[in-house]
């Protein structure tokens, strides 16, 4: 796969991906379901929740960079716990969505990623 700006983004980026993201969901969302796939895929922003797919998509000019990549995919994650518990993934980023980022950040969620 080629990223907008033509390098290349192979198969091992995603599949470090996917570790950073199985690795976040055992450690910080252990009661939510788990997303069923990560993918590499062209976007509009850097990562996103595809809740009819149950995937978290990742742009390919973040893949490359691994504290980055695991930031958006803390981001996909929390708008998954939120869409999980209500139907709603709060993509306004509001209250709920803030408390959740607060919750990670006392965890040590994003610790070396700041």
């Amino acid at each position: 796969m080629v990223d907008s700006t033509g390098a290349l983004v192979s198969e091992m980026h995603e599949a470090l991906l996917k570790a950073f993201m199985r690795t976040f969901q055992k450690r910080y969302f252990r009661t939510t379901a788990e997303v069923a796939d990560l993918v590499i895929a062209p976007l509009e922003g850097p990562a996103t929740y595809l809740a009819n797919e149950n995937k978290v998509q990742v742009h390919p000019a973040v893949a490359p960079f691994p504290k980055l990549a695991r930031i958006v995919i803390l981001n996909a994650l929390i708008h998954c716990k939120l869409f999980k518990e209500n139907g709603d993934a709060d993509t306004a980023e509001g209250p709920r969505f803030q408390n959740e980022v607060k919750k990670l950040l006392e965890a040590g969620a994003y610790k070396g990623l700041l």
